[in-house]
C-alpha cells in the first residue's frame, strides 16, 4: 500500500514532526502515572489479589496495573523516532550520510540536562522527606557520594535509584551506543536484523544471559521497523489493527509466565519484569503502526491537549513517581479511588509541565541545543577516533529493499525534526 497524502510528512512549516508521535507518548506517560498511582495506593493490593469481581475498584486496580506498559511503548516510539529521519533520506534518496558524533551529541543533550536537574531536586527530596520522618527510606537506599556518582554516570548495576523510574534512562542511553549498529543491519540485512531480534528473546528468556538491556532491545528494534513501515507504506500496516487485537491476546497470555513469582521460574527477580513480555512489546508496535495508518486514529494521537501532555511526557516521567508516594501517603489514603488517581494525575501533569517549562523547554530550544552540541562535539569526535571509529558514514539503501514511489515520496526530513523529540518520553 502506498503511503496516504502526507502520511510520515516531516520537515514542513505546518507539521515540523510527526504530531500522532506525541499523542501516544503522552497515553505511555499517562499509563506509567496510572500504574505508580496505584503501586502506592492502599486501596489497590486487595482488588490486585482479588478474582475478577464486577466491583468498578477491581476494574479500574486491574487497568491502571498494565500502565506499567506504557514503557513498552517507551521503547517502540523512540526507536520510531531516532530512525525515522535516517530511513526517510534513504528511502528517497538512496543513500543518507550518518553523523555519528552529532548523533552522540544531540542525544546527550537531549537526555542528560534535565535528568541531572530532575535527579539532584528528587535526591533532595527524598533525603529531607526521610530525615525530617515525611517519608519512609526505601530499604538499601543509599546517599553516599560514590552511589550518587554511579547513578548519575548511568552505571546502574545493584543501584537504589532515588526515582524508581529512573532505571529506565541507563537501558536507553546504552541502546544509543547499539542504535548505528542496528540501524546499519536493518538497512543492510533485514533477515540479519531479524535474526538478532528472536536471539535477543531466546537469549533472555531461555539462557542464563539476563541483562535488562536485552530483554527490551526487541521493543527499540521493533520501532525501526515501524518507523520503515510508515516511509514505505508496508502492506501490512493494513493488518496492524488485528495484529494488535492478537498481540494484546498473547499478552496477556503470557504475563503469568513473565510476572514475579512466575510459574516456570522464568522472570527477572531484580523487578525488571513488567518490561521482558514480548507479547507487549509487539502491541506497542503495533499500536504505532495502527497510529500511523488508519487517518481516524491518527487524527485522535493529533488533539492537541494529547499532544500538550506528549511534548512534556519526559519531564513528566522524571519528576512524578515521588510526588505520587507523598500523595499516596498523606492525601490518597483518605479519599476514594477514582478520586485518588484523579488527583494523582493532576498533580503529576501539573508538576510535570513546571518542570518541562524549566528544566527542559530551553535546552531543546534550538540556539541553546546548538550551543551544547557544538560544544560535546569536539571530545566526542576525539573519542571515537582514539577508539578507531568514523565520525560519519555513509547508508545506502539494500536494492532489495521497497522504495518509497516517487511521485509521493516522504518530503526530506530537516535535522531533528523527529529526532529531537525522542527519547524515553
Amino acid at each position: 500500500m502506498p503511503p496516504e497524502p502526507d502520511a510520515g510528512r516531516v520537515g514542513t512549516s505546518t507539521q515540523p514532526h510527526l504530531a500522532y508521535m506525541d499523542g501516544l507518548r503522552a497515553v505511555a506517560v499517562i499509563a506509567v502515572v496510572l500504574y505508580h498511582a496505584i503501586c502506592s495506593a492502599a486501596w489497590a493490593g486487595p482488588s490486585m489479589s482479588a478474582p475478577m469481581s464486577p466491583n468498578p475498584v477491581w476494574w479500574l486496580a486491574t487497568f491502571a496495573s498494565k500502565g506499567s506498559h506504557g514503557v513498552d511503548l517507551f521503547f517502540v516510539i523512540s526507536g520510531f523516532c531516532l530512525a525515522y529521519p535516517i530511513l526517510a533520506s534513504i528511502r528517497n534518496a538512496g543513500s543518507a550520510r550518518f553523523d555519528l558524533t552529532g548523533f552522540f551529541a544531540k542525544r546527550m543533550v537531549r537526555i542528560l540536562p534535565p535528568f541531572y536537574i530532575a535527579f539532584a531536586l528528587c535526591t533532595l527530596w527524598m533525603f529531607v522527606s526521610t530525615h525530617t520522618g515525611f517519608m519512609q527510606a526505601e530499604p538499601g537506599l543509599d546517599f553516599s557520594p560514590l552511589a550518587l556518582l554511579r547513578q548519575l554516570l548511568f552505571l546502574d548495576r545493584g543501584a537504589t535509584f532515588t526515582n524508581g523510574s529512573f532505571w529506565t534512562l541507563p537501558v536507553e542511553f546504552r541502546w544509543y551506543l547499539a542504535f548505528p549498529l542496528v540501524l546499519v543491519l536493518y538497512v543492510r540485512s533485514q533477515r540479519a536484523f531479524w535474526s538478532l531480534l528472536a536471539a535477543c528473546i531466546v537469549a533472555f528468556n531461555l539462557t542464563s544471559l539476563r541483562a535488562i538491556d536485552i530483554a527490551t532491545l526487541p521493543a527499540f528494534m521493533l520501532g525501526i521497523v515501524a518507523a520503515d513501515w510508515q516511509i514505505v507504506g508496508h502492506r501490512l500496516r493494513s493488518y496492524a489493527p488485528m495484529l494488535f487485537l492478537i498481540a494484546l491476546d498473547l499478552a496477556f497470555i503470557l504475563e503469568p509466565y513473565s510476572s514475579v513469582p512466575s510459574r516456570f521460574g522464568l522472570a527477572d527477580n531484580v523487578g525488571f519484569f513488567l518490561q521482558t513480555n514480548v507479547g507487549w512489546q509487539l502491541v506497542s508496535f503495533f499500536l504505532v503502526v495502527s497510529a500511523g495508518s488508519l487517518p481516524a486514529l491518527r487524527r485522535a494521537f493529533e488533539w492537541r491537549p494529547l499532544c500538550a501532555v506528549g511534548v512534556a511526557a519526559y519531564a513528566i516521567y522524571l519528576t512524578h513517581q515521588p510526588l505520587e508516594f507523598a500523595w499516596g501517603l498523606h492525601g490518597g489514603m483518605y479519599v476514594g479511588p477514582f478520586v485518588h488517581l484523579g488527583v494523582d494525575l493532576a498533580l503529576s501533569l501539573g508538576v510535570g509541565f513546571g518542570f518541562w517549562y524549566v528544566a527542559e523547554r530551553p535546552f531543546v530550544e534550538r540556539r541553546t541545543r546548538a550551543r551544547l552540541v557544538a560544544a560535546l562535539a569536539g571530545p566526542i569526535g576525539r573519542a571515537l577516533t582514539f577508539a578507531g571509529l568514523p565520525q560519519r558514514f555513509e547508508l545506502a539503501a539494500n536494492p532489495a529493499a521497497p522504495a518509497v514511489r516517487r511521485d509521493e515520496a516522504v518530503p526530506e526530513p530537516l535535522p531533528d525534526t523527529v529526532a529531537a523529540y525522542s527519547s524515553l518520553a
